[in-house]
């Protein structure tokens, strides 16, 4: 593919073309150098180039990736929109001083004393990951999604950390929780328990982005759909968005999270009707919340380490919160 605007490919031959000239000069005494000036010269031209090759050449790669993906995306769009769903990235920014009444992570919780702050069964209080406050998403949003999001209180997620990288599967209560309150808190008197994390203090700003399902997703089933006119990687650079999100499609580490929700039900398949029974369960779910893991924030989840929180679409639009179940992938 041609890449357009070529500032860097000039650059990059332009660097070896210079340095080759001098190079050619100095060694044929078109320059007078004397042979130590000459070595030193030659020596310094390789670590500069060695230096900037493999900038130059991510800088190159990065281009091109996003090249391919828009020609991809243009290329298929009428496939492609069958596939968009609408989603909330939420962006974090750095925030200097705590305030309860805004989206999140770390922190304190929007609650009104420890009394409140949730336990596992030991005993021991639950890390606080973060809370979506929805009185703070814009009217873009609002409107985009006019009944999945509650239009007041307060989502907030508690997570017993240690339970992703010791249990095979994460109960609700004993390893999380989540809480949805209309309450809302202008401020706290109790001191934060000792947390497992220590996540930075982050406001998520939200803005909508167009989301696409995983290549292996077993409701919208892209491969499908797109008739294996391309290759699984074309479509990767497209779909799979390290972003911490509402809604939308998730953005998988190894499988469709729904797999892990209903795995036993996966077990006992054996009819066509059963299939059907199947895929209308999968339908059923969606994503809530996605996690990633972001070293910079202190939210270290282990390399791209990435929680979903999952909830059935029938209580999403009753703001039932009760039963949103976590799926943990991790490379």
């Amino acid at each position: 593919m041609r890449i357009r605007n070529n500032k860097l490919l000039y650059f990059y031959f332009g660097q070896w073309v210079f340095f080759f000239i001098f190079f050619f000069a100095s060694t044929s005494k078109a320059i007078y150098l004397t042979d130590n000036e000459a070595l030193l010269f030659i020596f310094g031209g390789f670590i500069i180039l060695g230096f900037l090759e493999p900038i130059i050449l991510v800088l190159l790669i990065q281009r091109l990736k996003k090249q391919t993906s828009k020609k991809f995306s243009q290329k298929y769009a009428s496939e492609l929109q069958e596939l968009v769903l609408p989603a909330i990235r939420l962006k974090p920014q750095n925030l200097t001083r705590d305030n309860i009444q805004i989206s999140k992570y770390g922190g304190f919780p929007n609650i009104t004393s420890l009394n409140q702050w949730p336990k596992n069964r030991e005993g021991k209080y639950l890390d606080f990951i973060g809370q979506i406050y929805f009185q703070h998403l814009n009217q873009e949003i609002k409107q985009k999604f006019p009944i999945e999001l509650p239009k007041e209180g307060v989502l907030l997620f508690f997570l017993d950390v240690n339970s992703l990288f010791t249990k095979t599967e994460i109960n609700p209560n004993q390893d999380y929780q989540i809480v949805y309150t209309k309450e809302t808190v202008e401020k706290v008197a109790y001191e934060k328990p000792l947390q497992y994390l220590s996540i930075k203090l982050t406001q998520l700003v939200p803005e909508l982005f167009d989301s696409y399902p995983s290549y292996d997703d077993e409701v919208y089933n892209p491969k499908k759909i797109l008739h294996k006119k391309v290759t699984p990687d074309a479509y990767f650079d497209l779909c799979l968005k390290d972003y911490h999100q509402l809604l939308g499609h998730p953005a998988t580490v190894q499988h469709d999270p729904r797999c892990d929700i209903l795995h036993n039900e996966i077990q006992v398949v054996k009819t066509d009707e059963d299939r059907s029974n199947l895929h209308r369960l999968f339908k059923n779910w969606r994503l809530l919340w996605q996690i990633v893991s972001d070293p910079k924030i202190g939210l270290n989840l282990g390399g791209l380490g990435t929680i979903y929180m999952m909830i059935e679409q029938d209580r999403l639009v009753r703001y039932d919160f009760s039963n949103v179940r976590i799926v943990f992938q991790i490379t």
